[in-house]
């Protein structure tokens, strides 16, 4: 099984590398492409002030995830119309 996993940022750079791979998997006879999102929040980002001296809320980290998840899963239904490929979301 020949599997691309494709780290998305959701700049236009990862995006363009996600269009890509997915042309490119018809000639590579790809079965799987993974979309990988990943995104740490340090515990010092929810207890210490940042320069600005504001403090990122817990609905605020949650609201990010939220829409992230949407980005990706928008991303994964493009790609699907591209090809058909059996694309899988990864959140970490």
């Amino acid at each position: 099984m020949k599997t691309y996993l494709i780290p998305v940022d959701f700049s236009k750079a990862s995006i363009n590398a996600a269009e890509y791979a997915t042309a490119l998997s018809h000639q590579t006879n790809v079965s799987h492409i993974i979309l990988l999102n990943a995104y740490y929040v340090s515990i010092y980002e929810t207890s210490l002030p940042s320069p600005d001296m504001v403090l990122l809320r817990e609905e605020d980290i949650e609201q990010n995830a939220a829409d992230r998840v949407e980005k990706l899963t928008s991303l994964k239904h493009r790609l699907i119309k591209m090809l058909g490929l059996e694309l899988r979301s990864v959140y970490i």
